[in-house]
C-alpha cells in the first residue's frame, strides 16, 4: 500500500510541470511584446517626429518640403503595418493555422515588385542582379501577401549574409506542375562555416542557423511552412564554397 506522500507525488509532478509551462508562456509573451515594441518604435517614432515638425511650422512649409516629409510619414506607417503583418503571420504559423487567400497572379510580377522595393539596398551593397523569367508564364493561384513576405525574407537573408559586390542570378521556371524560383548567390561571406543544406524536413534542426535573427522578416522555417501551404518546398544548397542556391517552389495546381 502506497503512503500518503507517494500518492501525492504524481500530482506534485503535474503541478510542477504546469508551473514550468506557465513560466514558459509568460517568457514567450514577454519576448513577443518586447520584439513587437522594438520593431514598431522606430517607424512610429519617426512618423510622430515629422508630424510634430509639420504641425509646429505648418505656415512656413514649402510644398516640396511638405511633400517630402509626408512621404517619410507614409513610409514609416507602411513599415509599422508591415511589422504587424509579420507578427500576425508568425503567430498563425506557430499554431499551424494559416488560411490562404488565393488570387490569380503572375509570380514574376511579385518577384519584380520585391526587387524594385529592395533596389536601394541592393545598390548600397553593390549587388548586380541578372533575372531570367520563362516566356510562357501564366497566372496561378497564390496568396499574394504571404508570397510577398517570403520574397522579402529571402532577399533580406542574402543582403545580410553576402558581402559587397555580390552577383545574384534569379531564375523562374516551370517544372512538374510547380513554379521554381532559383536565387543563386556567388558568395555568402557572412554565412556560418557550419552551414548545411536545408529543406523543410530538417527545418527544426537548422532553424538556429538560418534564422534571420531580427524579427522584421520571415525566417527560413516560416518561409518553408508557407511553401508547403502552397504544395511546394524551400531548399538551400551549396554550389561551391560560399556560393548558395535558394530554391522556393509553389504548385501551379492550387
Amino acid at each position: 500500500m502506497k503512503s500518503k506522500d507517494q500518492q501525492m507525488l504524481p500530482h506534485q509532478e503535474t503541478s510542477h510541470l504546469s508551473i514550468e509551462a506557465i513560466d514558459s508562456i509568460k517568457k514567450d509573451k514577454s519576448l513577443f511584446i518586447g520584439q513587437l515594441v522594438h520593431n514598431l518604435k522606430n517607424p512610429v517614432g519617426s512618423a510622430l517626429s515629422f508630424s510634430d515638425m509639420i504641425l509646429e511650422d505648418l505656415e512656413s512649409y514649402s510644398p516640396d518640403k511638405l511633400k517630402r516629409h509626408l512621404k517619410i510619414i507614409k513610409g514609416s506607417c507602411e513599415a509599422a503595418l508591415n511589422q504587424l503583418d509579420i507578427i500576425l503571420l508568425e503567430s498563425r504559423i506557430a499554431i499551424k493555422e494559416l488560411d490562404l487567400n488565393l488570387q490569380e497572379t503572375l509570380f514574376s510580377d511579385l518577384i519584380k515588385n520585391c526587387l524594385a522595393e529592395n533596389e536601394k539596398n541592393f545598390q548600397k551593397n553593390n549587388f548586380t542582379i541578372h533575372t531570367s523569367f520563362y516566356g510562357e508564364e501564366y497566372k496561378i493561384n497564390l496568396d499574394r501577401s504571404f508570397i510577398k513576405h517570403t520574397l522579402h525574407g529571402l532577399f533580406q537573408f542574402l543582403l545580410l549574409h553576402s558581402g559587397n559586390n555580390t552577383h545574384l542570378k534569379i531564375d523562374l521556371k516551370s517544372k512538374n506542375n510547380h513554379l521554381l524560383l532559383s536565387i543563386e548567390s556567388n558568395q555568402c561571406a557572412k554565412c556560418d562555416e557550419k552551414i548545411k543544406e536545408f529543406n523543410f524536413k530538417n527545418s527544426e534542426k537548422n532553424n538556429s542557423i538560418f534564422n534571420l535573427n531580427q524579427g522584421k522578416f520571415l525566417n527560413f522555417k516560416d518561409i518553408s511552412f508557407i511553401a508547403q501551404k502552397h504544395n511546394g518546398f524551400l531548399t538551400l544548397t551549396k554550389n561551391v564554397p560560399n556560393s548558395l542556391i535558394l530554391t522556393f517552389a509553389i504548385s501551379t495546381k492550387l
